[in-house]
Order: structure tokens, then sequence, then C-alpha cells
């Protein structure tokens, strides 16, 4: 049986699960994508390691072409818009099998939360002398950093993703912290609490990884703001019911396992699919 190209649009811990999943599978031929913003990634199993991204529509089109992709599963995170956009048109294009898997999102209540706010509207919202902890991720950090040139009375301290942890003291009224998730309640409780923030600006994401700052937020009573994700539509280049496009997404690395196995008729565990 010849083998079966996939590509993994990564940066997840679902991703990383089904890299590993699929990495002893014999019939398939495994390449992960990578953005390149979080630092060196723990990739320890198959497949080949991409970084850097691909160059937009045009460049992830001709690598699926070149390299005959026969399946690209975008694994990266919900508010990852463009690299997603992205993909669906390429494989569009290409006539390529495209899947989404995206992480369940826990359902609590969070009525401190402030949800669906826009980036743009925050330094509105925020009161004067506001002390502020963002945890955009590097790429929305930099609308954090945008927002305290715009107001200069605020502290903002900012954390994004790299191996090891320390601090960075850029001005009295601004800290970036590096560090990996997870991270415990208790560690989100004793940070909060040290740089004494008042706001905390997040994406709305609960999931088990990124619920601990929340609970520590609950606890010192400080106010959540959830920024609302921007939707890139690209419908108009996208056919209607195009058979390429898988219409739902899959929200656990094994059931994309098992669609894989079904659809390219690998056997699993000694039984065939077909």
């Amino acid at each position: 049986m010849d083998q079966k190209r996939i590509l993994i649009i990564g940066g997840t811990t679902g991703a990383r699960r089904l890299l590993y999943a699929l990495s002893s599978v014999t019939h398939l031929c495994v390449y992960y994508s990578l953005a390149g913003v979080t630092g060196k990634a723990a990739i320890k199993v198959g497949g080949r390691v991409i970084k850097g991204g691909f160059g937009g529509v045009e460049g992830l089109y001709q690598f699926i072409r070149l390299q005959a992709i026969d399946l690209v599963i975008d694994a990266s995170h919900a508010y990852a818009q463009t690299i997603s956009a992205n993909a669906q048109e390429a494989c569009q294009k290409a006539g390529c099998k495209y899947i989404v898997l995206r992480q369940m999102q826990l359902r609590v209540s969070m009525p401190f939360c402030v949800r669906n706010v826009h980036i743009t509207q925050i330094s509105k919202k925020l009161p004067r002398g506001a002390r502020v902890f963002s945890t955009l991720g590097a790429q929305g950090n930099r609308e954090g950093l945008a927002l305290r040139r715009r107001r200069r009375d605020i502290f903002l301290l900012t954390r994004q993703i790299v191996p090891t942890q320390k601090y960075t003291h850029i001005s009295r009224h601004q800290y970036t912290i590096y560090a990996r998730p997870p991270y415990t309640v208790q560690q989100e409780y004793r940070l909060m609490k040290r740089y004494r923030i008042q706001y905390v600006l997040t994406r709305e994401t609960i999931t088990p990884k990124t619920i601990a700052k929340f609970i520590a937020a609950k606890r010192l009573g400080i106010r959540v703001m959830c920024i609302k994700k921007q939707t890139l539509s690209r419908t108009g280049n996208i056919k209607a019911g195009s058979q390429a496009i898988h219409p739902y997404p899959f929200y656990h690395y094994l059931q994309v396992k098992r669609w894989i196995f079904h659809n390219f008729c690998i056997a699993e565990k000694g039984i065939s699919n077909v």
C-alpha cells in the first residue's frame, strides 16, 4: 500500500498527541507545521517538522502540490484565524482533503467576565491607573503593547511562551513574563497578587490548561476581559459543498485517527476498516 501524506498544522496539545498517535503508522508520512512563535517545540517522535509557516495561501498550495499531500489537518489554535483561512483556500485550490481538530472548551459560569470585548475598545473601558495582565500570547500581546502606548497611565504585565521562565523589566509600568503552561491556581493567584492586577485580558477559551487564571481572578475579585475572536471570512473563495473540506470539526485526536484509518483504508489493531 502506498504511503498517504498528511500535513498537521500544529501548535496545540491535540496536534502533538495526534502526531504521536500517527508516528508509528507505517502507511503514513506525517509533516508537522509550527508557526515558530512559541520557541523550541517539544517534538520527540516521528514526523517532519516545518517551522516558520509557508508564505500565505500560494506558499501552502505549492507545498501541498509538490509534496503530494493527501490530507491537511488544521489543529491550530482556535484564534489562529489566518492560517486556518489560508489552509482552507489552499486545500480547495489543490483538491486536497481538509479537516479541523479543535480543543473542547469547558462550559463554566463566569459572571465576573466581560465577554466579546473588541481589542480596540479596551483603552476606553479601563479606568485611569489600571493594572492589567495580558495573556493573549505573542501575537495578541502586540495589541497589548499598542494599548500601553495609547494609555501611558496604565501598568501592563504580559505573558508569552518560551522554554524557560524568566522576567523582563521593560519599564516601571511594563513587565513581560516568559513561561510555558500549564499553570496552577496557586501560581496564577500569587502572580496576580504580586503585581496587584486589577484586570486580566485573555481569550475566551476555557480549557483544563487555562482555567487556573479564571479561578485565581475570581478569588481575587479581578475583572476578566475576554477578547472577541476576529473571524476571517473567505467564503467567496471556497465553493459551497466542497468535497475537500470536511463540514464539521473534530474535538479529540482519536476521532481524527479513526477518520484517517477509515478513509485511507488502514488496518487498526489487525482489523481492516475497509
